[in-house]
């Protein structure tokens, strides 16, 4: 992937994929905790893994920006990005299940995925 944008913008482009991290609805977030529940050095590493590519830093910001899908949606997420989509179901998994449990249970995981079965295909 190749980007073209000035310096200032890439800039900020990053400072975005940073905060994504720590915000709950966005990708860059679940392959934070991912990343970090694996011992993986960071979401490049994620990212990585996921594809079997390198990343610049412009086009890993983009994914961490992207929304957080639902495991339904992973298919179109790895398309756009050119992701492992197994993968990256296996990632959105494990970082729901490491939410459940630190959130003390189990409950919100079941209604999550009762929520995503009664859900029409988009």
């Amino acid at each position: 992937m190749t980007d073209s944008f000035d310096n200032e913008t890439r800039r900020l482009m990053r400072r975005a994929g940073q905060q994504a991290q720590a915000m709950p609805g966005l990708l860059g977030h679940a392959l934070a905790v991912y990343a970090e529940s694996e011992r993986m050095d960071g979401v490049a590493a994620v990212a990585g893994w996921l594809s079997g590519e390198i990343w610049g830093d412009n086009d890993l910001a983009r994914l961490c920006v992207s929304r957080r899908p639902t495991v339904r949606e992973a298919r179109a997420v790895a398309d756009a990005f050119g992701l492992d989509v197994s993968k990256l179901v296996s990632v959105l998994r494990r970082v729901e299940v490491a939410e459940a449990m630190a959130a003390g249970g189990s409950g919100s995981l079941a209604a999550r995925r009762d929520d995503e079965g009664n859900r029409d295909d988009e």
